[in-house]
C-alpha cells in the first residue's frame, strides 16, 4: 500500500465513529455531522503565504498570545506533487518547527502533519491554518461538506462482494442537502488523537484540494433527478424534493487537471456515469437513493439502449443491473 494511501487511511481511522454511525441503508440519510447549508462560491484556499514567489517569510502573532512569530516559507514540487515547506517559531526566539503540506497532485486530500509542540496550542494551530489556507477553510467534522463526507466515507469502507457484470460494488450513504447543488469550498479538518494516545491535542489537518472539480455542468435528466458533473465528480438534484446529493466522486485519478468524468446516462432508476481511468474505461453504475454503486470495466465499447445497456456485446437490462447491485454483498 502506497504511504499516501496509509497516511489517509490513518486520518480518516480517527474519524470513523463520527462518519459510520448505524442506518437503515435502503433510505436516504442526511447525516447530522454534515452542514446542509449551501457552501461558499470561493472553491480555493486563500492563505496569505504568497504562492506567485517561490520564498517569503513574516514576523506577526499567529496565535494572540502577545508575542510575534517568525516564519518562513517556501514551495517545493515537481509534475506529480507541490506544497509549501513552512519553518516556524513562536514566539520568535523559540526553536523551529516545520511542517510540510506537499501533497499528490493525483488526490483532493492529503495530510499534513503537525510536530508534536502543537499538541497543546490549539490557537497556533488555527493561526498556521489562516497562514497557509485561509481561516475561512476551517471546518469541524460537524460542518464539512457532503463532498468531503463521500470520500471520507469511501476511503473507510472496504468493496463488496461483486456480482456479474461488476467487478466491484460499495455502498455509500446517501446525504441530501436542501437546494441545488454547490461546488464544496476547499476545506482543512483538524484532526486529534483519541485516548489512551495522551496528550490528545492537534496531530494533524486533513487538506481537501476541492478547488480540482472545477465548475458544474448539466449532464442527465432521469425522471425527477437532474445529473450535474464537475471533472472528477457527480451530484444529482430531486426537483420535485428541491434537494441535492452527490453520488459518486473520483478516488483514481493519475492527474486531477485531467477530467475523469465522460458522459452521464439514465437507466430507469440507475445512474451510469462514464468514468475515465486515463486511459481504459469502466461505467459506475449508481443508485441514488439506496447508495448502491458498482464498476463494471469496459473492454471494446458500450452503448445505452432503451431499458438498459450494452457493454462489450453483452446487453444489460435496469431489472438485471438492478438485482445485480442487490445480490452484491456490502460491507
Amino acid at each position: 500500500m502506497p504511504m499516501s494511501t496509509r497516511r489517509l487511511l490513518s486520518i480518516t481511522a480517527l474519524l470513523s465513529a463520527e462518519i459510520l454511525a448505524c442506518s437503515d441503508p435502503t433510505r436516504p440519510v442526511q447525516l447530522a455531522s454534515v452542514d446542509s447549508r449551501p457552501a461558499a462560491p470561493a472553491v480555493r484556499f486563500s492563505g496569505r503565504i504568497p504562492l506567485d514567489r517561490p520564498r517569503s517569510s513574516g514576523r506577526e502573532d499567529l496565535d494572540g498570545d502577545g508575542a510575534e512569530d517568525c516564519w518562513a516559507a517556501r514551495w517545493e514540487g515537481g509534475s506529480g506533487a507541490g506544497g509549501v515547506l513552512l519553518e516556524l517559531r513562536a514566539p520568535c526566539s523559540a526553536p523551529p518547527l516545520a511542517i510540510d503540506t506537499t501533497s499528490s497532485f493525483d488526490s483532493f486530500l492529503s495530510r499534513v502533519e503537525l510536530p508534536p509542540a502543537f499538541t497543546a496550542r490549539p490557537r497556533l494551530v488555527e493561526g498556521v491554518v489562516d497562514l497557509l489556507f485561509g481561516r475561512s477553510h476551517l471546518r469541524r467534522m460537524g460542518s464539512i461538506d457532503g463532498s468531503l463526507q463521500w470520500l471520507l466515507e469511501h476511503q473507510l469502507t472496504a468493496a463488496g462482494t461483486a456480482a456479474a457484470p461488476f467487478a466491484e460494488t460499495r455502498r455509500y450513504r446517501p446525504t441530501w442537502a436542501p437546494g441545488t447543488p454547490v461546488l464544496p469550498p476547499s476545506q482543512v479538518v483538524i484532526v486529534a488523537e483519541h485516548p489512551p494516545e495522551p496528550p490528545g491535542g492537534p496531530r494533524a489537518m486533513l487538506v481537501y484540494y476541492a478547488h480540482n472539480h472545477g465548475a458544474f455542468v448539466p449532464a442527465a435528466d432521469c425522471g425527477p433527478l437532474s445529473a450535474a458533473t464537475t471533472r472528477h465528480g457527480v451530484a444529482v438534484h430531486d426537483r420535485a424534493r428541491n434537494s441535492w446529493s452527490w453520488i459518486y466522486i473520483s478516488t483514481e485519478v493519475a492527474k486531477l487537471r485531467r477530467p475523469s468524468i465522460g458522459r452521464v446516462s439514465c437507466v430507469g432508476d440507475l445512474f451510469v456515469i462514464e468514468h475515465d481511468l486515463d486511459g481504459p474505461v469502466e461505467l459506475v453504475v449508481v443508485s441514488p437513493r439506496t447508495g448502491q454503486s458498482g464498476r463494471i470495466p469496459v473492454e471494446s465499447g458500450y452503448q445505452m439502449e432503451t431499458g438498459g445497456v450494452i457493454i462489450d456485446g453483452t446487453s444489460y437490462s435496469t431489472a438485471e443491473l438492478t438485482e445485480a447491485l442487490r445480490r452484491s454483498s456490502s460491507p
